[in-house]
């Protein structure tokens, strides 16, 4: 209800009621209700784009992001393979906070030879709102939604992904 009130211009169609009516054809309102995204959805609707998916709100939002990571030594480049991996095997374990140092080693081993350090990159993902610290010892994704886009590339990659959504479906029940 506070989206739809502050975005509704009666008789003032503007970027605020487009983005209003992009809301509601795709189906949008939970990710609205997320300043992180909302503000970047209105920000883009008053340049005259409004959201079509939640694939695209979620890629524009993450590209935007790990565009701020900085590009040293492979680590902007590695950045998306590494969340990637980090969503799928916290997805894969059933874990939604994962102790920093087992992170730090599955950071390390996707970062092979490059020369970044894995804390730098860390830091940079956190900067970005991408990941989140819980307390000293642990991290999590910033939003379930991040992983969850994450989680469907990942098996979207899988060589044998038709037999893996097969089997996610039969254990809904």
């Amino acid at each position: 209800r506070g989206i739809r009130h502050s975005l509704e211009a009666p008789g003032r169609p503007g970027p605020e009621q487009r983005l209003l009516d992009a809301l509601y054809d795709a189906s949008l309102f939970d990710l609205a209700s997320t300043p992180y995204f909302f503000v970047n959805m209105l920000k883009r609707a008053k340049k005259g784009h409004t959201p079509a998916s939640r694939a695209e709100v979620l890629r524009q939002q993450i590209d935007e992001a790990i565009a701020q990571v900085p590009a040293d030594q492979g680590m902007r480049a590695n950045a998306p393979r590494t969340l990637l991996e980090m969503a799928w095997e916290m997805q894969h374990n059933d874990i939604s906070v994962w102790p920093i140092e087992e992170a730090f080693r599955a950071m390390s081993r996707l970062r092979g030879e490059r020369g970044y350090k894995v804390d730098e990159l860390y830091a940079s993902l956190v900067k970005q709102q991408l990941l989140a610290p819980v307390g000293q010892d642990k991290v999590r994704f910033a939003y379930n939604s991040i992983q969850a886009y994450y989680c469907a590339k990942a098996i979207l990659s899988l060589p044998e992904r038709d037999k893996t959504l097969h089997e996610i479906v039969a254990s809904l029940g």
